[in-house]
């Protein structure tokens, strides 16, 4: 496989967010996401439902940092799940990916 990783940091993220996750999806092996639980507009509920559905792909953890700098241990987080040696796609909900430039 192609040892390829997302890792995705979401608060707000709509309408985008489902589009970016499932055109990202099958390029992958694993989904990392972090929601922010102060998300408002509907991307909590959109990225559980995805998770659901890909279950055997997406490792979803919720965070609540007071500081937006507190976020870089999100980061870390998912980059301590990474299997050592993979590749990884810093995916951001505003990134529509083309599918030329995923494969």
């Amino acid at each position: 496989m192609k040892n390829l990783y997302s890792h995705t940091l979401c608060k707000n993220d709509m309408p985008f967010t489902d589009l970016v996750l499932r055109r990202t999806e099958p390029y992958v092996d694993g989904m990392f996401i972090t929601i922010s639980k102060k998300s408002t507009d509907g991307t909590m509920q959109i990225v559980e439902k995805f998770a659901k559905e890909f279950k055997h792909k997406v490792d979803l953890h919720y965070e609540d940092v007071a500081l937006p700098e507190e976020l870089t241990k999100e980061r870390q987080r998912q980059l301590d799940l990474t299997p050592l040696g993979a590749w990884v796609l810093f995916l951001d909900l505003d990134d529509f990916w083309l599918e030329e430039s995923l494969k």
